[in-house]
């Protein structure tokens, strides 16, 4: 358990290290089982999830109607306080959705119809902080669970090396760019 300081939160606090451990078992080839949730949002399949022995969660933002609802919020920040993280589907590929699913607090995005190098690069561009990307800097969201970075500088650049970019090719244009996509800086999972 982590020491507490006068304020009550802990001394140290690392909201990258979900991110950076899932991360870190994709590039070692692990076989990491997910389940999806689609349609129902309830912080009790976290749980159930979790006693299932799933590793991660992916969340179809783009197909179904919890998109947007404030109780998703609730619910990135319920996975990640139960240690598992959450890859999301984006509906589309605009800075705003891609954001508010980075500040609640998920460790990746999966970008539908992936089907170009430059669709992903436009991808991380939102995702990734300066100077790879553009994203604002939200330190305040459940992106850091509620806890403010000591160092501001080192979040933002621990954030960029965390987070997970996975692309979803599934269109005849995304196949016949397959080599150019999977070659994208960045890409952590196809």
């Amino acid at each position: 358990m982590a020491k507490l300081i006068e304020t009550g939160r802990p001394a140290t606090h690392d909201p990258c290290a979900l991110g950076r451990a899932f991360k870190q078992r994709l590039h070692s080839g692990d076989v990491i089982l997910g389940g999806v949730i689609c349609e129902t949002i309830s912080i009790a399949l976290i749980k159930i999830y979790q006693q299932a022995g799933f590793e991660f969660i992916f969340t179809d933002n783009e197909h179904v109607l919890f998109a947007g609802l404030p109780s998703m919020a609730s619910f990135v920040t319920a996975a990640r306080d139960n240690h598992l993280p959450i890859i999301s589907k984006t509906p589309e590929l605009a800075r705003t959705d891609v954001a508010r699913l980075l500040e609640a607090g998920v460790v990746g995005i999966q970008l539908p119809r992936t089907e170009s190098r430059q669709d992903l690069e436009t991808l991380i561009d939102y995702m990734k902080f300066p100077p790879v990307g553009t994203r604002a800097a939200a330190p305040l969201y459940g992106n850091v669970d509620y806890v403010a970075p000591d160092n501001l500088t080192k979040w933002l650049t621990d954030a960029n090396d965390s987070t997970v970019i996975v692309v979803h090719i599934e269109t005849r244009r995304g196949l016949e760019n397959f080599e150019e996509i999977v070659t994208t800086p960045h890409v952590d999972m196809v």
